[in-house]
């Protein structure tokens, strides 16, 4: 979601709606997880050739 955020230009609204800073506290969480190997928040293996298909920027990130 985040790589989404960013390619698509949303990452400035996501921040000035996230008043309580849940989103920024939760994608920091999640971010560190992802580098830290955890698979959980990657898609599946028949997801992301769906994903790379749609969403070419985003997908070469996600494969990495």
């Amino acid at each position: 979601m985040g790589f989404a955020l960013r390619e698509y230009g949303c990452e400035d609204l996501t921040e000035s709606q996230d008043k309580k800073g849940q989103w920024a506290k939760r994608s920091r969480v999640i971010r560190q997880a992802i580098l830290d190997g955890d698979e959980g928040f990657l898609p599946d293996s028949e997801t992301l050739p769906f994903l790379k298909f749609m969403f070419p920027a985003i997908g070469v990130r996600i494969e990495k």
